[in-house]
């Protein structure tokens, strides 16, 4: 399964964090496609345990030692071409973890200060896992999502993100 986590001050932190952390043997072999990793939810330690794998297309982090140990792999690419590796199914992308703001009173949530990409790996995802910032800010432009195109929304905490994992795992073994 190929997991798209969302990406730098978007990263849902919370939600990754537990994901590293589960012991569930079902998520062994599992794909992480991130734009960039800047360190927050993966760790070194969680990398060499070889049941996640990292892939990223920017160097960020502590991501230079991790490349030199054959722990994350470096997928070089204009930022402009993205998008369209994710349009065409160059990446094929199972499930998205975002952060997103809380609904407005129309039912749009907004995908906060780090959109890049996110629209793109949500269209092509069969599980969208959005969780719940209410200290994300509300940024206008093309950064919303509707509320209904969210499968999965816990609020960033633990407790919520613990019975998350618990779903989504509980999916994956149908």
């Amino acid at each position: 399964m190929i997991v798209f986590p969302g990406t730098g001050p978007a990263e849902p932190k919370t939600l990754i964090k537990a994901l590293m952390k589960s012991g569930t043997n079902n998520l062994n072999d599992l794909e992480l496609l991130q734009l960039v990793s800047l360190g927050e939810a993966f760790s070194l330690e969680d990398l060499k345990t070889n049941k996640y794998r990292l892939k990223t297309f920017f160097a960020g982090w502590q991501a230079g030692e991790a490349i030199s140990e054959g722990l994350v792999d470096l997928i070089p690419s204009r930022f402009k071409k993205i998008p369209q590796l994710i349009r065409t199914g160059y990446f094929p992308i199972d499930a998205v973890f975002i952060q997103v703001a809380p609904p407005n009173k129309a039912g749009y949530c907004s995908l906060g200060i780090a959109v890049n990409v996110a629209h793109e790996a949500i269209k092509k995802a069969s599980l969208v896992v959005g969780e719940i910032n209410p200290d994300l800010p509300q940024t206008y432009g093309d950064t919303f999502v509707h509320f209904s195109e969210l499968d999965v929304t816990p609020e960033a905490q633990r407790r919520a993100i613990l019975k998350t994992i618990d779903t989504f795992l509980k999916g994956a073994e149908k």
